[in-house]
């Protein structure tokens, strides 16, 4: 921005002095003209300074102050005051409200003149006055008219049983909890299972080490080299058996070897998104006879974005895979292996019924 220049100078740099001497030059009718071009909208200023001086133009008549007044209380007596109250006029405003006619009190020429051909069953009349609270409740419950019944009403209704809870004013309390007894405790004997399944025995087809706590990476390794050479063993469940990814990497060359297990279950473990992958890898080829795996509930709750994109590519290269246990964060993979899963089921039904015509 330029700056403004008063006689050949900056007007920034005058000094408070300088501008008093300038204004001490000033004629008062220079003053006065000055005082015209300050802005009245600047609301910094007084308002003396806003407001133009006009006190000094002469009077152009004479001026009673008591007449003025006097002059104003009598305009205002002459004057009519407004109208406030209006008279009393009876009028109806608004909609006419009609009681809404008992349902009882239709007759039956009622609803012959309204264009209805009805017939009064007075049989079923006299059964619903004659009911009881219980047996009305009942009938509510079997015309599904939840909105009249609690919960409890409506299920005893319809399972038949009493109604304890009262009628249509029960209330409905909480059913006190019904005991579960835990499941006993797998008592299996891994020695011996692993000596069976060394010696491929026919009559052990499946084997069950779930929630077994005490089992170490040796009897894990020991275990699946056992079942390489298996050849009847199709189940095998080791769910809960605090797995981690070095102990999986023998199951891991079990499903790479052994073409006769059909189904896996290592849910609730310690395994990773990478472990997953591996044991998926490990399947991907084409005399493994795999038909379930279950790896849901691990550590890792999130795989990511990137693990499933994998795990769908596997899948879907999967040929003989027909159930996948698992948790998948993003629809597109969970879409893409549930449809593949289907493809391999229906393939494996036809193949079924033409060995069967054969």
């Amino acid at each position: 921005m330029a700056s403004k220049l008063s006689h050949g100078k900056d007007i920034n740099t005058y000094t408070d002095d300088e501008i008093d001497d300038l204004l001490n030059k000033l004629t008062p009718e220079e003053i006065e003209e000055l005082n015209n071009d300050i802005d009245p909208d600047n609301h910094l200023l007084p308002a003396s300074q806003r407001c133009r001086d006009q006190t000094t133009k002469q009077a152009t008549g004479s001026f009673d102050r008591d007449a003025l007044i006097r002059f104003i209380e009598e305009k205002s007596k002459q004057e009519k005051d407004w109208e406030k109250n209006t008279p009393f006029e009876k009028k109806t405003r608004g909609k006419i409200f009609k009681a809404k006619m008992d349902e009882s009190e239709i007759s039956k020429k009622d609803l012959e003149d309204m264009g209805f051909d009805v017939e009064f069953d007075t049989e079923f009349d006299e059964a619903l006055r004659n009911a009881t609270e219980e047996e009305l409740v009942d009938l509510a419950a079997v015309l599904g008219f939840n909105g009249m019944l609690n919960q409890t009403q409506y299920h005893a209704s319809l399972e038949n049983k009493d109604q304890m809870c009262g009628g249509f004013q029960g209330v409905a309390k909480c059913e006190p909890c019904r005991p579960i007894e835990d499941e006993p405790d797998n008592d299996i004997d891994v020695e011996s299972t692993i000596k069976k399944l060394s010696a491929d025995d026919p009559s052990l087809t499946e084997v069950n080490m779930n929630n077994l706590s005490d089992i170490t990476d040796d009897i894990i390794k020991r275990l699946c080299e056992a079942v390489i050479g298996n050849k009847h063993l199709t189940n095998l469940s080791c769910a809960n058996i605090h797995l981690n990814n070095t102990a999986c990497d023998n199951f891991v060359k079990l499903l790479e070897q052994n073409d006769h297990l059909s189904v896996l279950n290592l849910e609730s473990n310690f395994l990773s998104g990478d472990t997953i992958l591996k044991l998926l890898t490990a399947i991907n080829r084409e005399k493994s006879g795999l038909t379930e795996l279950h790896i849901v509930n691990q550590q890792q709750k999130v795989l990511g974005v990137r693990v499933e994109q994998e795990i769908t590519r596997l899948v879907k290269e999967n040929a003989t895979l027909q159930i996948l246990g698992i948790n998948l964060e993003t629809a597109e993979a969970r879409i893409r292996i549930r449809d593949h899963l289907t493809d391999n089921i229906d393939r494996k039904t036809r193949q079924n019924r033409l060995q069967k015509k054969n």
